[in-house]
């Protein structure tokens, strides 16, 4: 059983504490008009192994663009 703060990355299934992912929202479908149906989106966790392969950097650079967002708000 996953705890709660633990998250599975998306592109090679590595579970770890959600701090150490870089998340993303993928939108679906995005309301333009009031007629149409609500905004939809889906919640992408990346975990830092994959952003340095996906980004061509190594796994400490891929670390500090990782945790820049978390931290970014505090600054």
């Amino acid at each position: 059983m996953m705890k709660k703060t633990n998250r599975k990355c998306s592109m090679c299934g590595a579970v770890g504490h959600w701090l150490g992912m870089r998340y993303e929202r993928k939108i679906d479908h995005w309301q333009d008009f009031k007629h149409e149906g609500v905004d939809t989106y889906y919640e992408v966790q990346t975990c830092m192994k994959c952003v340095a392969v996906e980004k061509g950097i190594t796994e400490k650079e891929a670390h500090a663009i990782v945790m820049a967002a978390p931290i970014a708000d505090k600054k």
